[in-house]
């Protein structure tokens, strides 16, 4: 995929470099195409950068001081984007310069000078099962399309896996006998496998002997041209959902796996069999579930412990001494 490289700089070493970083993503760690569009996007504003400060090759990189460095990253913060547009730009950067010195192009700890702004703690979005099961029992047609959307999203908050696996699933995947499937699509490229429920398990059956995948190397979720159904088409089919519905608008297929993780652990489920079930190589990163899920034993301490609001002991909210 050929990156968007800086006008100063057309054919410099270090663009070279940041075409072999977006292959190397690409081919030994499978991102997607929309993460290297924007890693490329990323990177052709720091070469920019470096083209205006004279470095053309990963050589000059070594002699800035790290003020340097540290400008680039003041200056996205002056063009006004937020917190989450700079920490995602500055990544692409630590990253790249981190490559840089695995191959010994340039100093280790180079993008130690490229630090990322910190970000307010966002909880995950998540939906009540209630909620939910409207939703779904609300997709209760019979044409393909009707059956389609229901496997689909299912299988969505059954298994709890990305949107962009489930669209990117064959009917050689699936297995309706155990109720799993293999995800190719995983970020990092590794093959893992997810499990889903009865009622996945049901409404894929339906949709399947009626109009859905055949052959084993045919797309599960197909668009109504016939081709493989994709992430934007997984979006469109959910707001048209939603506006017949006249549903919530905080559904989004996103939204689907973070209420898969948050009621998994709501029932009981222990953190690490989460992370392996949603995917994460970090515990770290599905920990941040535990907050969501945390929000129900406050709620429940706050109610029963005689000690948890104020007021004299055996003494209730409703009648105090006076």
């Amino acid at each position: 995929m050929p990156v968007e490289r800086a006008s100063q700089t057309p054919s410099s070493k270090l663009s070279q470099e940041v075409q072999g970083f977006l292959d190397k993503l690409r081919t030994e760690r499978r991102y997607s195409s929309h993460t290297l569009r924007a890693y490329g996007s990323d990177l052709s504003e720091f070469l920019a950068y470096l083209g205006r400060l004279k470095v053309t090759d990963p050589a000059g990189l070594g002699g800035l001081p790290p003020l340097q460095f540290r400008a680039f990253v003041m200056g996205l913060e002056g063009r006004g984007l937020s917190r989450r547009s700079q920490s995602r730009k500055t990544a692409a950067v630590r990253s790249f310069l981190s490559h840089l010195a695995v191959i010994g192009l340039v100093p280790a700890g180079l993008s130690d000078h490229v630090v990322s702004p910190r970000l307010p703690a966002r909880l995950p979005r998540h939906l009540g099962q209630e909620e939910i099961a409207r939703f779904l029992e609300g997709i209760s047609g019979d044409s393909v399309a009707d059956r389609r959307d229901r496997a689909l999203f299912e299988l969505a908050y059954g298994s709890g896996i990305r949107v962009s696996e489930i669209c990117g699933l064959d009917r050689a995947d699936l297995d309706l006998a155990a109720g799993s499937l293999k995800v190719r699509q995983g970020k990092g490229g590794s093959d893992r496998y997810a499990v889903f429920g009865d009622r996945a398990r049901q409404a894929l059956e339906r949709y399947l002997e009626f109009g859905g995948a055949a052959e084993a190397g045919a797309p599960l979720f197909r668009n109504l041209r016939g081709g493989r159904l994709g992430v934007r088409g997984v979006r469109h089919v959910l707001r048209q959902r939603l506006l017949k519905q006249a549903a919530a608008r905080g559904f989004s297929p996103h939204a689907l796996r973070h209420s898969f993780a948050t009621h998994l652990l709501d029932g009981g489920a222990d953190l690490r069999s989460v992370q392996e079930l949603l995917g994460h190589r970090s515990l770290a990163t599905s920990q941040v579930y535990t907050h969501v899920s945390k929000q129900k034993l406050r709620e429940a301490y706050r109610l029963a412990h005689p000690h948890a609001r104020s007021g004299r002991p055996g003494s209730s909210p409703e009648r105090q001494d006076s």
